[in-house]
């Protein structure tokens, strides 16, 4: 039989107790509680060029992708929320080339944060984040008289546009595209496109129709006829790439439990309507390893044509 507990919801905010040091320190003992995948911590509370401390700089593990994360008590305001965009400006000015995602943890993500997102137009690479502390009163078995409560801490992503892309790109033509050969004219990013190219020679034995549509210094864009892109390609300075490809809202969980199976970490962010864009790295021997897992995976995305 199922064993219920009542738990409170805890501010640590007012807490004398939690504090965020508290907080702070349990996130750098377990990175993974974030759900943001299998991160390294690189420097906690790195010193910025203007001034101030970035509580975390953490990267993810065999991928070239940086988070930039601010830990805020209570909820969001102005103020943090341009703090946090502007650590994430001066490291991916510092290391450019790379990934980088600002994030900020707060235990009140508010409306007035999501209104300044929006003006910012998408333009930066966001995930928002809430934590719930919530405290168990939790007497044990045979011990009756323990009732030190337990705390426990739940974070929820609710806002994640790092790595959006729109719906709304221009398209250009396969002899246009070709004039923007960005990464073509950098010898760091050769062995990362010829594995875009075996990788992308693989998805066309399953969707024929398929043709470049576009070739910027943002990423390599496909689509199948005169429809709006479907799948991207960004190169990486190591052999592997970084490849998204869009699919509807209902085939997520489906699409993450393919990939978990075969050892690759997903992360989704919201499109149009009922659509997602899912992204996952890929290296020389993916497709070798996993033509059948992968087969079924892109052919998700043929479903957003119907």
């Amino acid at each position: 039989m199922d064993r219920y507990i009542k738990s409170e919801k805890l501010s640590l905010k007012d807490s004398s107790e939690y504090d965020e040091q508290w907080l702070k320190d349990k996130i750098e003992d377990d990175p993974a509680l974030l759900g943001l995948g299998n991160l390294e911590l690189i420097e906690k509370e790195r010193r910025q060029i203007t001034g101030g401390k970035i509580d975390f700089l953490f990267k993810m593990v065999d991928t070239d992708t940086f988070y930039e994360v601010e830990v805020q008590l209570g909820k969001t305001d102005e103020s943090h929320i341009i703090r946090t965009i502007e650590y994430w400006d001066n490291e991916r000015r510092k290391n450019p080339g790379y990934d980088h995602r600002a994030v900020i943890i707060a235990e009140n993500i508010t409306t007035r944060f999501f209104n300044v997102i929006q003006l910012l137009n998408k333009s930066v690479p966001i995930i928002a984040i809430q934590v719930n502390a919530l405290k168990i009163n939790d007497i044990k078995e045979n011990n009756e008289h323990n009732t030190e409560p337990l705390i426990t801490l739940d974070f929820q992503k609710v806002l994640d546009i790092s790595g959006y892309y729109g719906n709304e790109v221009d398209q250009q033509s396969e002899s246009t595209a070709d004039t923007t050969n960005y990464y073509y004219k950098k010898e760091e990013f050769k062995e990362s496109l010829s594995i875009i190219e075996s990788f992308m020679d693989f998805v066309k034995g399953i969707v024929p129709e398929l043709k470049l549509s576009r070739r910027n210094k943002n990423h390599i864009a496909y689509s199948i006829g005169s429809s709006r892109q479907l799948f991207y390609c960004q190169p990486r300075k190591n052999p592997q790439f970084r490849f998204t490809q869009k699919i509807l809202d209902e085939d997520i969980e489906t699409a993450r439990n393919a990939l978990e199976n075969i050892d690759i970490s997903p992360s989704f962010q919201k499109g149009e309507g009922e659509t997602s864009y899912m992204n996952y790295s890929v290296n020389k021997t993916t497709t070798s390893e996993h033509p059948d897992s992968l087969k079924e995976i892109i052919q998700l995305t043929l479903k957003c044509l119907n």
